[in-house]
């Protein structure tokens, strides 16, 4: 969990030569501080069936939702990635009984300190035309992750992947 501490850490240095050597200024009042954050991802919180809400956010077709236009269903379904060793990684499937919204295995990273995630390809959205990704991110609270990117010349597209 990122909760946003600082720590301050003093850092004495001595010779071991010369015990009555001074590294540094001879008052001794210069401390070393490092700030970091200690980040922590649950990636089996993740795991699990997901609806999606799509649509056009910007340009000529604003509101225009794919799965209205084609008339199609969508849900993912995320799954762990075993090639991954440090377990920040899942798989995206669409799930069984709905139509193709994401190409298969489509990779998803979540950054475990801010919350974006990186995907492995600009996906081909509802295996219609490819979506050039401008932002995607995570919201650890809603369980959702968000991409929002250029689909083909067609405008600015968005998808919400939401953990039911």
């Amino acid at each position: 969990v990122d909760n946003g501490s600082a720590y301050e850490v003093e850092v004495t240095l001595l010779s071991s030569s010369n015990a009555n050597y001074t590294v540094g200024l001879s008052d001794n009042t210069k401390k070393v501080a490092h700030t970091f954050k200690v980040c922590g991802f649950l990636l089996d919180e993740w795991i699990g069936t997901y609806s999606v809400e799509e649509a056009f956010i910007e340009g000529g077709n604003t509101g225009l939702s794919l799965g209205s236009f084609f008339r199609e269903s969508y849900q993912i379904d995320v799954t762990s990635d075993p090639s991954d060793a440090v377990g920040t990684s899942v798989i995206l499937a669409n799930s069984p009984g709905f139509d193709n919204y994401l190409q298969p295995n489509l990779i998803v990273t979540f950054d475990a300190c801010n919350p974006n995630v990186s995907v492995n390809v600009d996906p081909a959205i509802a295996l219609f035309r490819e979506l050039t990704i401008e932002s995607s991110t995570y919201d650890s609270s809603a369980r959702t992750i968000t991409v929002i990117g250029q689909l083909a010349n067609f405008g600015t597209y968005r998808f919400i992947l939401t953990k039911m």
